[in-house]
């Protein structure tokens, strides 16, 4: 028979009481109850943790050795259970983000961090807006921030912003500003190898133009993206508040202007820090401004 938790903590009770029947009752056992699992545990062990003293119950030696770890696997389990009470009680906020857009209202999860000490949140980064979008019907997650989803199951939209898209070239790249999409058909272009959202809407800019890009190279990392135009390899498109971050690239705007809507889709669940953090997050200085 294995050792109980419940044979643990009533070591520790009749340790403190000094009585079988004091410990009974603080306990809420009758005393044959706590005499059994003692005797019990006094078996499993193999040697006597209790003897009387004075018509007193003490700790014999080796109860003594016994009650330090039994007193620290009793706390164990007391903060365990006081850690999940309260992680059931705190708040959850699940967020999925493009972690190309994320910067742009970072500093509302700081916001609300600040009103809801003890908020737990849960943030998800991807450039797939569908990925996401499916999340959102299946109740994984509470707030989309990215470009225009296809809304469903009462999803509900907050426009955000409208973010330029342009154009990021190597610096000697002969090309006039603004740029027009014809003449991206004879320079080598960058394109995102995954089928993300942000992908799908560079690529309808070339569909409804009627031109097809010249693509030397597709890739899977973003983060290779600007260290391949500044290397010369070729350009890519971009939103226009990331792109003027970079040195060593010249940034081209479209004739006419390329804008694609940002926003917040959620679905409400009568969960108050969703609509807060949209709220906190409409407050945040917008791209165009940073």
């Amino acid at each position: 028979m294995a050792i109980t938790l419940q044979q643990l903590r009533y070591l520790t009770a009749v340790a403190d009481e000094g009585s079988l029947t004091q410990a009974a009752a603080r306990l809420g056992v009758t005393q044959p109850v706590l005499s059994r699992a003692l005797a019990q545990l006094q078996q499993e062990l193999g040697t006597a943790l209790l003897k009387r003293s004075d018509r007193k119950l003490i700790l014999t030696a080796e109860g003594e050795a016994a009650l330090i770890p039994a007193r620290r696997a009793v706390a164990a389990v007391q903060e365990v259970q006081r850690s999940a009470l309260l992680k059931r009680q705190a708040p959850l906020l699940n967020i999925a983000a493009q972690s190309t857009m994320l910067a742009a209202i970072a500093p509302a999860f700081h916001d609300l961090v600040q009103r809801y000490p003890d908020m737990h949140l849960n943030l998800t980064t991807t450039e797939s807006v569908e990925a996401m979008t499916d999340a959102l019907a299946n109740e994984q997650i509470d707030i989309v921030f990215g470009q225009m989803p296809t809304l469903s199951h009462g999803a509900r939209w907050v426009a955000w912003d409208s973010l330029e898209v342009v154009l990021v070239s190597p610096p000697d790249l002969d090309l006039p500003d603004p740029v027009t999409l014809c003449d991206l058909t004879t320079i080598p272009m960058i394109s995102i190898q995954a089928s993300t959202r942000r992908q799908k809407t560079f690529d309808d800019l070339f569909l409804r133009a009627g031109i097809r890009p010249n693509i030397v190279l597709e890739v899977e990392d973003l983060s290779v993206l600007f260290p391949m135009v500044q290397a010369g390899v070729g350009s890519f498109h971009a939103w226009r508040f990331i792109a003027s971050r970079y040195e060593g690239v010249a940034v081209r705007r479209f004739n006419p202007p390329q804008t694609a809507d940002i926003g917040f889709a959620y679905v409400d669940r009568r969960k108050a820090q969703v609509r807060e953090f949209i709220d906190l997050a409409l407050r945040q200085p917008r791209p165009a401004l940073l």
